[in-house]
């Protein structure tokens, strides 16, 4: 179950490098909720997602995730403790107002304080130019991060960290995005017409030829042959006793006859 875990691990990983140009080490977003569940399954986060994902990792948090969970009190103690491990990555975000208040003048060009869930979104919202790894348990930051497309979701099920496989919308990117890194460049398509029209050869549109139809073709001759009967287990045993020789039969007169003889040559 393992290895089935880590394979699909490595086909997803293997699909954003390729089409987002994700690279190692990842850098992984965690939030308060998943660093809880960390917490509350008895998970070493950084040591398991090392091995999960077989490559280093970064996990990174902000200072509205931190705010959020030392806002919930006491019961998220713990919490906190495991989140302050982990590299703190400046989300431009406005925090402290002893420090607004002291420099008024640079408190005015920043963005209010968000909630950890907007604070992590507004990080991956405009392409995910910096390739985050999103690790969360809450459902509505969950549901955002499946309509962003190239943004990989890892979640804690079971007692295990899990992959998510890519959304619908990060496929139709990804593979889009694979198709226009093949195709020739605009310069390269001029340097093939140039190479054509110097060769003497026709420059056409492939788009404006006309598409060949298919023939109708007949049935397939060996699918009208009439199946064979396969001979049933039954039948193969009636064919053996069949072979078999037939006990003779002997008149009364002649098994009389043998009697005797048989007994004089005992005598």
């Amino acid at each position: 179950m393992k290895c089935k875990r880590s394979k699909k691990a490595k086909q997803c990983l293997t699909f954003y490098e390729k089409c987002f140009g994700f690279r190692s080490p990842y850098q992984i977003l965690i939030d308060g909720t998943f660093a809880h569940a960390g917490l509350k399954h008895k998970i070493q986060i950084i040591e398991q997602l090392k091995k999960y994902l077989d490559n280093e990792v970064l996990c990174l948090t902000t200072q509205c995730v931190l705010d959020e969970i030392d806002q919930l009190g006491s019961m998220f103690y713990g919490t906190g403790l495991v989140v302050r491990t982990m590299t703190i990555r400046d989300c431009h975000h406005n925090h402290s107002k002893s420090l607004a208040s002291r420099f008024k003048h640079k408190a005015q060009n920043r963005p209010v304080k968000k909630s950890a869930n907007e604070c992590l979104l507004s990080l991956v919202a405009r392409g995910n130019t910096n390739h985050y790894l999103i690790a969360t348990q809450d459902p509505y930051l969950t549901k955002e991060i499946q309509t962003l497309p190239g943004v990989p979701l890892i979640y804690i099920i079971q007692n295990t960290i899990v992959l998510n496989k890519p959304s619908d919308v990060s496929e139709q990117v990804g593979n889009a995005n694979r198709l226009a890194q093949c195709a020739p460049s605009s310069a390269e398509q001029e340097k093939i017409q140039a190479l054509k029209q110097h060769a003497g050869l026709p420059i056409s549109d492939t788009s404006d030829l006309p598409k060949k139809r298919k023939k109708k073709r007949g049935a397939n001759p060996l699918s009208c042959l009439k199946s064979k009967k396969k001979e049933s287990a039954i039948d193969e045993l009636l064919t053996i006793t069949k072979k078999r020789r037939k006990r003779l039969k002997l008149s009364q007169h002649i098994k009389q006859e043998l009697y005797t003889t048989h007994n004089n040559v005992e005598k």
